[in-house]
């Protein structure tokens, strides 16, 4: 973890009056020699004995500023409550664009706009007095109480003291207004220190981040068939072979091909890969195993839910949760575990630190599909006034949280990073059978703006199922639409399947003398959807083709007449499921780009690596995430739908039903709206 910038690892200069712009992307505590260097001797004549470099090289006057401190003032009355616990001067946190501030006429909770364009603290962008201003009615400045902490700016005279434009939006309406004061933290609860380290060491701050998978999905049920999905188990001896057949037929894998592969796979979580939301979970930071270092201000902890309708080492439940998104298993079912969960993890944190008081409470949310559902309603748990679920197990005192800890105060989400949250829920005793529509009572979906520093959904732009309507979190929060369909995006696939599908809806024909069949309404219609695939990129390695049926119990008077067939289009062919990790990537990179400390992704890991074809592709995507024009070519997608796009929307019947048929034009998508009785 990084080490908080104290008096006793700060450099000898003053670290703080920085004569930028020089070339340094962002101030980490970590690297205080990023910031040494900087400084220019000045051309002689030049104004200024000492000045930092413009863009033509040389020196020119600046207006100073003053950095902000968590427990500055505003000029309204308001108070900054939050800072960068691991970037301080003399003890006292930085505050960063974003930081909650209060306003002093209205008592809300706002944020901080605007920052120092070239200085920038994992990421955000430093506050300071001519750059920064409270977001509140009043737009207010910002006081700063620290004069020997300045920077310098090449924002002219004129325009030096203008606060930034701010747009008044509370950080949550649900928080009342409260101060902090600046904290000196430390992980460790025992040595020696001194009476005014005591006064200021209260506590540190707990990341806790929180992983729902998606409907099917189960990390434990995955790794006791990981065997069953690799692809060179030709590599085996017979006998080897031999009893890895018997163990994945106890999962329901049967008919494997000459090469191992098994024809027939389970339709159930044991037939799953693991998820994004289960690879995330293993990249993110653990300190209930590992303690974290003696100087660190923050320390983490997390908690994997499984896939709404699955039991680690249990049968899926397909009635009701899978089907309905409800029951012991559903999605609300999910959120009630987070109290018990979340208690038991607080427990083994201090056990792994004892003495430590935990300060504030700091939560990333992860999830996929109906699991994408529970985290927002998770997340709507924790902006309720009174803590939701959570308030009698967060009580100040209790499982190490300080004495002085108030849940309405110390408690903020951070980061939610969803997977196309699909909630889909159907009540059959409120007369609700369809999961196509925004019905999903008792479940708080809509997420306000400003309730965390940074929401984004990555959404599976090539899903077209009727079933399968997206639960949108725009106009509020980023969107980020990705080629592939639903499972491309959370994870889930093997990496190697196998797609017998019809890829049609069946189309009635009747051959008669004069016309055959090949010349009807239905086989032209048939005709038409062959030609689309195909221009979308399929068969890729497989076939396409027209089938058509003979109708069964066909009435004599009908035989006379001309013979009735079904007509429709069947696809055949090998896909793989290494698309998915273009995503899992794509949400690490904005999870790490908005502070959620994310381990690195090898790409030796068999996990993680990408086929060499994908790779082209996956480096342009990460491209366009990060503000790039998207460049994917017209052949960059054909390969994508040959290759590793499912086709996810067809008319195969699953247990008698059309589960997975396409929706009529496009896929429907649900507005972030609030329901009713918001947030109760």
């Amino acid at each position: 973890m990084r080490r908080a910038f104290t008096d006793r690892t700060r450099p000898t200069f003053s670290p703080f009056r920085f004569p930028f712009p020089c070339h340094i992307p962002s101030l980490e505590a970590s690297r205080p020699a990023l910031i040494a260097g900087c400084w220019r001797g000045s051309r002689p004549g030049a104004p200024g004995a000492w000045a930092p470099l413009n863009d033509r090289g040389w020196g020119i006057d600046m207006a100073i500023g003053h950095f902000i401190h968590a427990g500055d003032k505003t000029t309204c009355g308001g108070t900054v409550l939050e800072g960068d616990n691991q970037v301080k001067w003399r003890g006292v946190v930085h505050a960063r664009e974003g930081d909650r501030v209060t306003c002093g006429k209205d008592g809300k909770v706002y944020l901080i706009v605007g920052g120092i364009a070239h200085m920038r603290s994992r990421g955000r962008k430093m506050a300071g007095t001519l750059d920064s201003a409270s977001s509140c009615p009043c737009g207010s400045l910002l006081i700063h109480s620290l004069s020997s902490a300045t920077y310098n700016s090449n924002r002219s005279a004129t325009t030096a003291n203008a606060a930034p434009t701010a747009t008044a939006t509370p950080f949550a309406a649900t928080r009342p207004a409260h101060t902090s004061e600046p904290t000196r933290n430390n992980l460790q609860g025992h040595g020696q220190k001194s009476e005014e380290e005591k006064k200021e060491d209260i506590g540190i701050t707990l990341r806790l981040g929180l992983f729902f998978d998606g409907t099917g999905n189960n990390q434990a049920n995955s790794a006791l068939t990981e065997q069953c999905r690799r692809e060179d188990r030709q590599q085996f001896d017979e006998e080897a072979l031999s009893a890895l057949i018997s163990h994945c037929a106890r999962y329901g894998y049967r008919d494997p091909d000459e090469g191992g592969l098994f024809r027939q796979v389970p339709d159930n979580s044991y037939g799953n890969a693991p998820s994004n939301v289960a690879y995330l979970y293993a990249l993110y930071p653990d300190n209930t195993a590992t303690p974290a270092s003696a100087d660190s201000a923050t320390g983490f902890a997390r908690l994997y839910f499984e896939g709404i309708g699955t039991t680690s080492g249990g049968s899926d439940s397909v009635l009701p949760a899978q089907a309905s998104g409800r029951g012991d298993t559903g999605i609300l079912y999910r959120v009630a575990q987070s109290p018990d969960k979340i208690k038991d993890q607080l427990n083994l944190f201090i056990q792994t630190h004892p003495g430590i008081q935990i300060r504030t409470l700091e939560f990333d949310l992860f999830g996929f599909s109906r699991g994408a559902a529970a985290a927002r309603h998770f997340a709507n748990e924790v902006l309720k006034p009174d803590g939701g679920l959570l308030a009698e197990v967060l009580r100040g005192g209790r499982f190490g949280l300080a004495s002085s800890f108030d849940w309405r105060r110390d408690s903020r989400l951070n980061f939610i990073g969803l997977f196309d949250t699909v909630a889909a829920t159907v009540d059959p005793l409120r007369g609700d059978w369809s999961p196509a529509n925004a019905d999903n009572p008792g479940i708080n979906l809509y997420l306000p703006p400003g309730c965390a520093r940074k929401v984004v959904q990555l959404v599976a732009g090539s899903e077209r199922r009727w079933n399968f309507a997206l639960n949108s979190v725009a106009p509020h929060h980023q969107e980020i639409s990705l080629p592939g369909v639903h499972s491309d995006i959370g994870g889930g696939y093997p990496p190697l399947m196998e797609e017998r599908l019809l890829a049609s809806q069946p189309r009635t024909a009747t051959e008669r003398p004069g016309q055959p069949l090949d010349a009807t309404p239905a086989w032209l219609e048939a005709q038409h959807e062959v030609s689309r695939l195909q221009s979308l990129g399929l068969p890729g390695d497989g076939e396409i083709r027209i089938n058509a049926w003979p109708v069964q119990g066909t009435h004599p008077i009908q035989e006379r007449t001309g013979m009735q067939a079904l007509v429709g289009v069947v696809l055949q062919r090998k896909v793989r499921g290494e698309l998915s990790r273009v995503a899992l990537r794509t949400m690490r990179e904005l999870g790490t780009k908005h502070g959620v400390p994310f381990d690195v992704i090898n790409d030796n890991d068999p996990r993680f690596g990408l086929p060499a074809d994908l790779r082209p592709i996956a480096e342009k995507i990460l491209a366009y995430v990060q503000g790039a024009p998207s460049k994917l070519s017209p052949d960059d997608l054909r390969h994508l739908w040959a290759r590793y796009i499912h086709l996810s929307a067809h008319w195969t019947p699953s247990k008698g039903l059309l589960i997975s048929k396409p929706a009529p034009n496009q896929r429907l998508v649900f507005n972030n709206r609030p329901q009713a009785g918001y947030p109760q």
